[in-house]
């Protein structure tokens, strides 16, 4: 192996290299911090592919506006597009469960007036289980949730833990395996209807919403905001938040780093200025600090990915999953502070000392 070649310095420098690296490491813990961030949108991924297909619209008042959404749904069930599944007009809470920060979140929920539209609203959304059992107050949720909340099958939840039942028990008559964090629940009411939810084969999303409220014109009729822009909008103060941390997190890394990696290439000036004394241009010298530091860096991501994924696992195989909790593998968030981290701390590493070392002049010693 060539003394110019950037592997040459990390091999017979075991330790000096192995401290850069284990300093480097720590810019990989931004992808985990990510994932956790990652992981309360995770747990809202299926509601808002379901919010997307089954829009609630509901009326503005129970007297006057009565007549102004009877006549809309009339039109919208005429509409060989559309499909109507009606609702309680009762106002249905949730259940609260815990997320993988310890916090405790809302459900989304669905309620249906009737066994039969519960099931039909199950086969458009794509949904399979065992609903031979689906009565007045019966409950569906997915095998995450249930262990979240401790619950199996045939467990009764009390009206105490869900808000707007005046009394009612609800019942686990299903159990399904699609790892939503939604109640899908059953309440007939024999009052008049005024909520209800409007699906079609051809559109969802915000194509669905426009089309609805093409239908509706001035009447007065509400149709629901998108859960995904609510959310999502509700976490991008948190999220900026995150990133400003890991920006003034990496800054100190960088200056950490920046001072081990200063003390050890400053020992090294002399063979710097013998390169350069032998003909090596500024520009090779600088090619070679910074080849040292980038295969230095992409042996530190190496040993990061492989212990960070391996924690990942065992966090979410032992804690996480056993509790009906998960944390995401891949994370966007995670994967950019990640890089802009890294970026922080190498970037400045090759710049300053690749300046440095090249301009060692032999002369001087």
């Amino acid at each position: 192996m060539k003394p110019t070649s950037a592997f040459y310095y990390i091999k017979q420098n075991k330790m000096r290299a192995g401290i850069i690296i284990f300093m480097l490491v720590f810019t990989c813990a931004m992808y985990m911090a990510g994932s956790y961030i990652k992981s309360i949108v995770w747990y809202w991924e299926k509601a808002f592919e379901y919010d997307d297909k089954l829009v609630l619209v509901s009326a503005l008042s129970d007297d006057e506006d009565y007549v102004q959404y009877k006549s809309f749904i009339e039109e919208v069930k005429k509409d060989p597009k559309l499909t109507v599944f009606s609702r309680t007009a009762r106002g249905m809470g949730g259940l609260d469960w815990t997320c993988t920060f310890g916090w405790k979140m809302g459900t989304s929920t669905f309620v249906f007036n009737s066994p039969e539209d519960l099931k039909a609203a199950m086969a458009r959304l794509g949904i399979t289980g065992d609903f031979d059992n689906i009565k007045n107050h019966s409950v569906v949720m997915s095998s995450m949730f249930a262990k979240n909340k401790g619950l199996k099958l045939g467990d009764t939840i009390s009206h105490d833990e869900i808000s707007g039942q005046e009394g009612i028990d609800y019942t686990v008559d299903s159990i399904i395996e699609d790892d939503s964090f939604v109640l899908f629940m059953v309440h007939e009411d024999p009052e008049t209807p005024l909520r209800a939810y409007i699906s079609s084969d051809e559109m969802e999303g915000e194509e669905l919403r426009a089309y609805i409220d093409n239908i509706k014109g001035d009447a007065l009729v509400n149709t629901s905001e998108s859960m995904r822009q609510i959310l999502v909008a509700q976490l991008t103060p948190f999220t900026s938040m995150f990133i400003v941390g890991s920006i003034l997190i990496s800054v100190i890394l960088a200056v950490s780093s920046g001072s081990v990696i200063t003390g050890q290439y400053l020992k090294r000036k002399y063979e710097f200025a013998v390169y350069r004394a032998i003909g090596f241009s500024k520009r090779k010298v600088f090619g070679k600090c910074a080849a040292e530091i980038l295969t230095m860096d992409a042996i530190a991501v190496g040993i990061a990915a492989v212990l960070l994924f391996t924690g990942m696992f065992l966090l979410n195989e032992l804690v996480y999953i056993p509790k009906g909790q998960f944390l995401p593998y891949f994370s966007s968030i995670g994967l950019g502070c990640f890089l802009l981290s890294n970026l922080i701390v190498v970037l400045p590493m090759i710049i300053f000392r690749g300046r440095s070392m090249a301009k060692a002049d032999v002369t001087e010693f």
